[in-house]
């Protein structure tokens, strides 16, 4: 059985939650996306965030270890939190880049990743073919060990105060994130 095709569209690559989104299909982005990154820089530090979807924060440890098993630093959200705070982080960190799992504005039923550049915005068309390409040409990425992370997964110490607003996860405006 060959594996599964993945584009990305408007801002990232979703899929169906357990159909096109699996932690396989997962750890084959997170693999391109170290790829890409480690030929950004000698010394990559990548952001991982997530929203409150059904396992986000389950796909976003595996993207982390996928990035630890490359060598590549990386600082994951201990928490849900808006897209925008890892573009912030980026940004604040000077970072290399950041995975968000997120689906958006996509029904429960999927889920998404999405790559923010060193700049924290998204990517560019060119950026996209790249990582296609990347992905494209990889097999089946194995969950790596999780020994591999220790020392290159941790938390951000501070967290910007938005990163525990609520509308994150329930989409109700609150009063420091207004719709």
């Amino acid at each position: 059985m060959g594996v599964q095709q993945i584009k990305f569209g408007t801002d990232g690559w979703r899929g169906v939650v357990a159909d096109d989104f699996t932690f396989g299909n997962v750890r084959r982005v997170a693999q391109a996306t170290a790829q890409y990154m480690k030929t950004r820089s000698n010394d990559p530090l990548a952001i991982v965030g997530y929203d409150c979807r059904f396992a986000s924060e389950d796909f976003a440890a595996a993207v982390s270890d996928v990035f630890a098993s490359n060598g590549i630093k990386t600082l994951v959200f201990d928490r849900p939190s808006p897209t925008q705070v890892a573009s912030w982080t980026v940004i604040d960190r000077k970072a290399t880049g950041a995975a968000v799992i997120t689906a958006s504005h996509n029904p429960y039923q999927y889920n998404g990743y999405k790559y923010k550049t060193e700049t924290g915005s998204a990517v560019p068309s060119e950026v996209i073919a790249e990582l296609e390409r990347n992905i494209s040409v990889l097999d089946e990425v194995p969950a790596p060990e999780h020994s591999v992370a220790h020392g290159l997964v941790s938390s951000p110490s501070e967290m910007p105060a938005c990163a525990s607003s609520t509308s994150a996860c329930t989409g109700r405006a609150t009063a420091t994130s207004p719709r």
